[in-house]
């Protein structure tokens, strides 16, 4: 039989369906528990993070037993797949050997699960016999196209790579050529993406290389660069807190970062940066080590219109200056659900008290903090002036 035709003919399909999601549940619950008997058996492993190992084994299993079970062999997005995975454990230090190694653990752990399981028949577990070693087969050879991909001599390659993609993304007419760049780079380019910014003053060629070798030590996916005047760093399964954390790590505490929305595809990888960049300039502007676009939305957004806004904006602006008070009490009802009483008590004041600013603050900028446009001029004011 070809073999891109099916693999499976049995008289009964749906036995073969429910011996493979009966399996497949019991790996989800971990018995057994594939990715630590692979860090047992595999010590380069303890380099991968666990959490992140345990996803991919999870991801990897299920991925073959539906497949299997639906009677089909692995497709190029399973082969993308692992590709895509092993790349990563060889930026990380997983050995060539260890990675093969480890798909033959979980292809010895997943036939004995099916063995075991009360839904098996020997004419079942027959007809499974072709479909795994194929499976195992297809797999062995993606992770060697990785590691051949990922050969010494490369890293000036994947520097320039990084760099590429980051110059592409964006750029509608160039679709495939930046598909091409994201997978190349280990990237899942219908997933979510997350950028961070920094200003490019603050990090010469030699600290990105150092701020990409030291995200390696994290989950998922990270790569750095420099587009323009600021640094980049595109994140995909990653915590953004660590990604932040790893950043001041190099570049100070005090190093302003702004952080995007996390968004799907490249279209939105390409959208994250440009709400990195404006939280960056945000963050700036504050005087805040890091600020997130969907906290500072608004005010990164009104910053390009700041000349324009400067009129409506100015006495609320030169208010705040002079009377640090009263803003502070616009600020505090506008955060305490328009409630004097709440804000009073942010504020270690009395009700009245609260009343008599807000008053004093409409007086002086002709702003009513108790009607809507009112409030928001002052509020938009007040928090897109230096601080």
């Amino acid at each position: 039989m070809c073999r891109n035709k099916l693999w499976i003919m049995t008289s009964d399909p749906t036995a073969m369906s429910r011996l493979c999601d009966a399996v497949a549940l019991r790996l989800e619950h971990e018995d057994p528990d594939l990715t630590a008997r692979i860090r047992v058996e595999l010590p380069s492993y303890e380099h991968l993070p666990e959490l992140e190992h345990r996803r991919t084994v999870h991801d990897l299993t299920r991925r073959m037993l539906a497949s299997i079970a639906s009677g089909q062999g692995p497709i190029a997005e399973h082969l993308q797949f692992t590709r895509r995975s092993a790349l990563r454990r060889t930026q990380l230090g997983v050995s060539a050997y260890d990675v093969l190694g480890s798909f033959h653990i979980v292809r010895r752990e997943v036939w004995a699960a099916l063995r075991s399981a009360p839904e098996a028949t020997d004419e079942l577990l027959l007809r499974l016999v072709e479909p795994l070693g194929r499976w195992t087969e297809a797999m062995s050879t993606a992770v060697v196209d990785a590691f051949v991909a990922d050969a010494p001599g490369t890293a000036v390659q994947h520097a320039e790579l990084r760099q590429r993609f980051l110059s592409e993304l964006g750029d509608r007419s160039l679709g495939e050529q930046v598909i091409e760049s994201a997978r190349a780079l280990a990237f899942d380019v219908e997933g979510r993406f997350q950028a961070f910014c920094a200003a490019r003053a603050a990090w010469p060629r030699p600290e990105v290389e150092n701020l990409q070798r030291a995200t390696r030590r994290l989950s998922g996916v990270v790569h750095c660069g420099v587009r323009g005047d600021v640094m980049i760093a595109i994140a995909q399964d990653c915590d953004p807190v660590l990604v932040v954390r790893t950043v001041h790590g190099i570049a100070g505490d005090r190093s302003a970062v702004g952080i995007g929305l996390p968004r799907r595809g490249l279209e939105g990888a390409h959208l994250s940066i440009v709400d990195a960049e404006r939280a960056l300039r945000t963050a700036r502007l504050w005087n805040e080590p890091s600020v997130r676009f969907s906290d500072s939305w608004l005010e990164a957004t009104l910053l390009d219109s700041r000349s324009r806004l400067m009129p409506i904006l100015a006495d609320i602006q030169q208010a705040q200056r002079d009377h640090p008070d009263l803003a502070a009490a616009v600020l505090a009802f506008a955060d305490c659900g328009f409630s004097l009483a709440d804000a009073a008590r942010r504020l270690n004041v009395h009700p009245n008290t609260m009343g008599y600013r807000l008053t004093r603050w409409q007086e002086l900028t002709g702003a009513d903090p108790r009607t809507f446009a009112g409030l928001v001029r002052s509020v938009i004011g007040c928090r897109s002036a230096p601080r």
